[in-house]
């Protein structure tokens, strides 16, 4: 038996997980960049889908409160200059 052979049976009696442990963490950002760069395109749309589903209830209501406000500022513009016509119309007579 060789030493490297008695040293990893005898003294490193775990070493296939420990290599595979080093091994998996190396890889696993490759795979990673790898798969992303494979599953990118095909994913995008079913992803997209999933967002515009699961997003659509925030936007809308994001939407109702800018259109509120801005629904609010123009009747308050509109009432103003009515009441303005209003009253100058109630000075004149």
């Amino acid at each position: 038996m060789t030493w490297p052979e008695k040293w990893m049976t005898q003294m490193r009696t775990n070493w296939r997980e420990e290599v595979w442990e080093e091994l998996r963490t190396e890889l696993a950002g490759e795979v990673r960049r790898g798969l992303r760069a494979e599953l990118v395109d095909e994913l995008r749309p079913k992803v997209r889908r999933q967002l515009v589903t699961e997003l659509r209830p925030e936007v809308v209501a994001e939407l109702k409160s800018e259109l509120k406000a801005e629904v609010i500022a123009e009747l308050r513009t509109e009432i103003k200059a009515a009441l303005r016509d209003e009253v100058e119309g109630q000075g004149r007579a």
